[in-house]
């Protein structure tokens, strides 16, 4: 006889390979939290500051996982589907960009949807509205549905012709944004380049959220899908700002920055920005700009202008150009 476990929807201090053991089990948990206590499991806690994120990325994008080590059992999940929901103090935000960058290059970070509210400190009402009670009944009811609904596993959604159409004019305008010269978001190239999936994902949870046992996705749900998958993107470029804030030349960056737009040209060179801002602490010689307007580069707000002045006499100062939607910010 064998005794099923019994079902497990949420944990919270948990290690990577307890994950796989609760995946293995139950094939899907949610990692939700008041605390980001998990990433810094991730980045090392319990292993001497060694990172070890693959089986969370592998769970949250449904790839198979198989842990085979000696003195256990062997682990194997065909279909896992991790969820994180986690409240990060905006302070605690940079943490993430360590150790090593290693959840940023691995890709943890792009997996991400991140919302950064309005700070209301100072402007708090001492009774807060509660949620509404259309809202809070229209939910528990849509959940309800959803969790007593009998859906065989795996369950097949298709998108429509339609939705797959606006799905297709949303990817064609994103793509440009996340040019490495000139994108709008190259700075979060890697969260862009997959926004285009999570926006389906999104879809397709709307669309069961509104019938469980609908089984295609329409324009209508496409197309507030790719409307919350856009809001989604300005949060996105704040928490990446910030969680890299401790970086002094991204800071220093958005110095040089504001001194662009104020001064309003197109156009500049080295030479320029330091004869503007050469009585600044940081900056003792030329050079001490470069990485700042590496960053600035990196991140799609100036690029480097290739010309030919080999006519010119002495030597040339590297010359870039402003993004165009600074110049229109500025007027």
């Amino acid at each position: 006889m064998v005794v099923d476990p019994v079902p497990r929807w949420l944990v919270d201090d948990i290690t990577p390979e307890a994950i796989a053991m609760r995946l293995a089990e139950h094939g899907s948990i949610g990692a939700v939290s008041a605390e980001p206590g998990l990433f810094a499991i991730l980045a090392g806690r319990y292993s001497n500051g060694a990172a070890n994120v693959e089986t969370v990325l592998k769970a949250t994008s449904g790839d198979s996982i198989s842990v085979d080590r000696m003195g256990r059992d062997p682990i194997h999940v065909d279909s896992p589907a991790l969820s994180i929901s986690m409240c990060i103090q905006p302070g605690r935000l940079t943490e993430l960009g360590g150790p090593g960058k290693v959840f940023r290059g691995s890709g943890l970070l792009a997996r991400l949807l991140y919302v950064l509210p309005e700070a209301r400190v100072g402007t708090r009402s001492i009774w807060p509205k509660p949620v509404p009670a259309d809202v809070a009944q229209a939910w528990t009811e849509h959940l309800g549905k959803l969790l007593a609904a009998d859906i065989p596993a795996p369950a097949v959604i298709t998108v429509d012709h339609v939705a797959l159409a606006r799905l297709d004019e949303f990817r064609a305008a994103l793509e440009p944004r996340l040019h490495p010269n000139h994108g709008a978001l190259a700075g979060i190239a890697d969260w862009g380049s997959k926004l285009p999936g999570t926006v389906v994902r999104i879809a397709a949870a709307l669309t069961l959220l509104a019938d469980p046992y609908r089984t295609s996705i329409d324009e209508a749900t496409m197309t507030d899908a790719i409307r919350l998958g856009e809001a989604y993107t300005s949060h996105a470029q704040a928490a990446f700002a910030t969680i890299h804030a401790a970086d002094d030349n991204l800071a220093n960056a958005r110095g040089v920055l504001d001194w662009l737009r104020k001064n309003g040209e197109a156009t500049f060179s080295l030479r320029d920005v330091y004869r503007a801002l050469r009585g600044r602490a940081w900056i003792e010689k030329a050079d001490d700009l470069r990485p700042v307007l590496g960053v600035l580069v990196d991140n799609g707000h100036i690029r480097n202008l290739i010309e030919d002045r080999s006519t010119e006499p002495g030597r040339p100062s590297e010359r870039y150009e402003l993004h165009p939607a600074h110049l229109e910010d500025a007027s």
